[in-house]
């Protein structure tokens, strides 16, 4: 079975920024280049017409040791994706398609975060690199050894 995926469209759902709360009296040299951020994914798969859905949310929280971060951040992208040829039909080939789908929206996050966080006081964040298929497949692992559902696996429509 060969499932060609096609971007119809990728749009900013809804974004939020700010600084932290002492961004003025805090010297851009004083802080530190790191940022924690954190990712959600889920897609959706609508057959009528052969069509899915990918949602990213990158998103800031708070740090471990209670030092604000320079940002706080919310940015939720959508992409329409075309099947060119078959729907996925079961969990592997769905797996696939939603690495592919989050592989394919990285860029997108990775333009809008660095452009908006440069206008910040601290300078440009700018999200890491990273292997989507091994993420979603060391997510789904530590799933089957709890018993639960792996990140950005929606069941198939």
């Amino acid at each position: 079975m060969s499932i060609l995926l096609k971007i119809a469209q990728v749009i900013v759902e809804s974004i939020t920024f700010a600084h932290r709360p002492d961004y003025l009296a805090v010297l851009p040299s004083e802080v530190g280049n790191e940022q924690a951020v954190e990712f959600e994914t889920a897609m959706e798969i609508v057959n009528q017409p052969p069509a899915g859905i990918v949602r990213l949310r990158v998103f800031t929280k708070s740090a471990a040791d209670g030092e604000p971060e320079k940002y706080s951040f919310d940015l939720r992208l959508v992409a329409i994706l075309e099947f060119t040829e078959d729907v996925p039909s079961n969990a592997e080939e769905h797996r696939q398609v939603v690495a592919s789908g989050v592989a394919t929206l990285m860029p997108f996050a990775r333009q809008v975060i660095a452009s908006l966080t440069s206008q910040g006081r601290f300078g440009a964040v700018y999200l890491p690199s990273m292997n989507v298929h091994m993420l979603l497949q060391s997510l789904n692992d530590a799933a089957e050894h709890t018993g639960g559902q792996a990140a950005g696996e929606d069941s198939p429509n």
